[in-house]
């Protein structure tokens, strides 16, 4: 608890306004300028600002977060050791949403581990019960893990990712014997054990968690958090 309240936005007494959300926040932005999302950068940087926030155009003791794809660079891994926050846009993009700074709470709001390579480039994935802007970003994990989304279901999918054990494609899944996981399992794939795209049939994927689907368990990113 005492670390997670480190990792906090603001202090928990502040109370901004809502369109000020990023006041205090300043940020160095890397990797996605050589990226397709590249064409996206005015846009999030007229964001940034736009909600109270700063953008500097390299580490300096003001960076309190730096906006990256992966761990990779020298300038996340510097970032990392002076304790600075390593955030996705995908986090930018939902704190913008909510107009409040919170602990990133999604895989895909941490930047990629520098060694990860995507294990699951011969897989058929697709998902059922996940709606909007979740939906979305589970698209996006199938895509980063290397896999071919389906929006279908049949019985040449590898896995479906389910947000809750219930329904049509669900019993399906049992029918074919094609294993129904939780987000669980993909973000285990994306920041957990290489091994985890071949363990799909372990037990702990069966556990679902409908209220908060795509909660990262944190001692995946524990090196993030501290």
């Amino acid at each position: 608890q005492q670390r997670m309240q480190q990792f906090v936005g603001h202090a928990m007494e502040t109370r901004l306004p809502p369109d000020l959300c990023l006041l205090g926040c300043i940020f160095v932005i890397v990797d996605y300028q050589d990226m397709e999302e590249a064409k996206h950068l005015p846009e999030w940087k007229k964001v940034i600002t736009q909600y109270g926030g700063e953008i500097e155009e390299s580490l300096s003791a003001r960076v309190i977060h730096v906006l990256a794809n992966n761990q990779k660079s020298s300038i996340a891994q510097q970032a990392r050791v002076e304790g600075k926050r390593l955030v996705s846009a995908y986090w930018l993009n939902d704190t913008v949403v909510r107009k409040k700074v919170l602990p990133p709470w999604k895989a895909i709001h941490f930047p990629l581990p520098a060694n990860f390579e995507p294990p699951c480039n011969n897989m058929i994935l697709t998902l059922t019960g996940f709606e909007d802007r979740d939906r979305d970003y589970v698209k996006d994990m199938i895509k980063i893990v290397g896999a071919t989304f389906t929006g279908y279901f049949t019985k040449h999918n590898h896995a479906i990712i389910c947000k809750r054990p219930v329904g049509e494609k669900f019993e399906k899944a049992r029918e074919w014997r094609v294993p129904a996981v939780s987000i669980q399992w993909l973000n285990d794939v994306l920041f957990g054990s290489a091994n985890a795209a071949q363990s799909m049939n372990n037990p702990r994927y069966q556990q679902f968690k409908p209220e908060e689907p795509l909660r990262i368990d944190y001692s995946l990113v524990q090196h993030l958090i501290q």
